[in-house]
């Protein structure tokens, strides 16, 4: 009887917390539940090749995801930089201004791949809706080495 009393007990305490465990890990924020609009982009890819077709490899090709949350519009601005092993820059900018909540960015930046050394791609994006929200994050790599990445950091502005 009292297996069956302690069987009990953990199935019904396994019933009542797995849905409220399961909810709480795959909740979506809904723009009601936001305290103010955010913008999260992460350098989720960077390689290089023969990106077009001229027979070397010297492209180098970058892959950014963009995540807008808590509003219904959003504008912003965003920068891709390349930087290769000797400290030489370049860069792209975009100002966007969308309704999408969810965006990805392939950018190719041809003829720049000639060095040997660790190369970073960068993006930086700057939310103005609702205030000022700035977010950064780079990947970097070893053409044809493995890639590593410093993740994503926010940090939020307001006035």
């Amino acid at each position: 009887m009292r297996y069956i009393s302690k069987l009990t007990f953990f199935a019904l305490f396994v019933l009542i917390l797995s849905p409220a465990m399961g909810a709480a890990g795959n909740k979506k924020i809904t723009t009601s539940e936001c305290s103010k609009p955010a913008l999260i982009l992460n350098v989720v890819d960077g390689y290089y090749g023969d990106l077009d077709n001229d027979g070397v490899s010297d492209d180098v090709y970058g892959k950014v995801t963009v995540d807008l949350m808590c509003a219904n519009r959003f504008r912003f601005d965003y920068k891709i930089t390349l930087t290769l092993p000797s400290g030489f820059q370049t860069s792209d900018y975009l100002s966007i201004n969308t309704r999408l909540h969810a965006l990805v960015f392939e950018t190719v930046f041809y003829n720049y791949a000639l060095e040997s050394g660790d190369y970073i791609i960068s993006a930086e994006g700057l939310l103005s809706t609702g205030g000022l929200s700035y977010t950064y994050s780079d990947i970097i790599f070893d053409p044809p080495g493995c890639v590593t990445g410093t993740g994503s950091t926010i940090t939020t502005v307001s006035y």
